[in-house]
């Protein structure tokens, strides 16, 4: 069954100055067959469930959402 880590995230939202933010990008923690540390990527929001439905990529969750402005400014992409 194909997992949906990004069904409780909201892409649009209104922060305490008014400004409607829309997330971009989501942080994914992860786990590796081959280890047993934590991994994470940061990915646009529209790969997300492609990368955590991979094989071998075992107990996905999203750890950071970033907006467009933060994507830049942190040069992530």
């Amino acid at each position: 069954m194909a997992r949906d880590i990004i069904d409780h995230i909201e892409t649009k939202y209104i922060n305490t100055l008014g400004q409607e933010i829309e997330i971009t990008h989501v942080e994914i923690t992860y786990h590796t067959p081959n280890d047993d540390y934590k991994h994470s990527i940061t990915l646009p929001i529209e790969k997300a469930n492609d990368f955590a439905n991979r094989n071998g990529i075992r107990n996905p969750y999203i750890s950071a959402t970033y907006d467009k402005q933060e994507v830049i400014e942190l040069k992530l992409t």
